[in-house]
């Protein structure tokens, strides 16, 4: 199952391009271009949104907050980099503004830019991890069923279900001797009783 993304945003040349990268590492992405076909969009059922901030209409952080009344689910606003890279080289390339000072903008600009780079891998470093685990329950989940109606247990459906099994140490409760006892299953790991 791939991850679904929300791009919002009022440029459609930047959500075609960002849109245009996410499908290609594999995520599943929709598209709105304004506040209203955002929320049209929710019922998707995303596992990440991509919110600009400046949007004509209602703004990306009234929009959140609309959001958050209808799922949940991480929400991460975009800055309007191309537009402030834009507006720095005509301001430039007009004389309005010195090089060094055009030159700090832009190193902020990069910075900002190794920011977002940095978010998105330990973003997508998360939704793997999230997948794995939805992965995981869905094959523990599958394995249940199969064995739902079972009678008897032998040694390979044993071996199927259970990872590893901890045997505590000895000890005397109450007059008698016991030893906590610990399951570890395959794709879930260790339930607490």
């Amino acid at each position: 199952m791939a991850y679904r993304i929300l791009i919002v945003d009022d440029e459609p040349i930047l959500t075609e391009l960002l849109s245009s990268h996410l499908q290609d590492h594999g995520y599943t992405v929709s598209v709105a271009n304004s506040s209203d076909e955002a929320l049209a969009k929710l019922n998707t059922r995303p596992n990440l949104i991509l919110l600009d901030i400046n949007m004509p209409g209602m703004d990306g952080l009234e929009l959140c907050k609309v959001i958050r009344n209808h799922i949940v689910c991480p929400i991460l606003f975009l800055a309007e980099l191309s537009r402030l890279t834009q507006a720095i080289y005509e301001d430039k390339v007009m004389g309005r503004i010195p090089e060094a000072v055009c030159v700090q903008l832009m190193n902020r600009y990069e910075a900002e830019r190794a920011d977002k780079l940095e978010q998105r891998a330990h973003l997508s470093g998360e939704l793997e991890a999230y997948q794995q685990e939805t992965d995981d329950v869905q094959q523990w989940m599958k394995l249940i069923r199969e064995y739902a109606k079972l009678e008897e247990l032998d040694r390979p459906t044993l071996l199927r279900l259970i990872k590893r099994i901890e045997v505590g140490e000895k000890k005397v409760e109450d007059g008698c001797t016991v030893r906590d006892i610990k399951i570890h299953y395959n794709f879930v790991g260790y339930i607490e009783a």
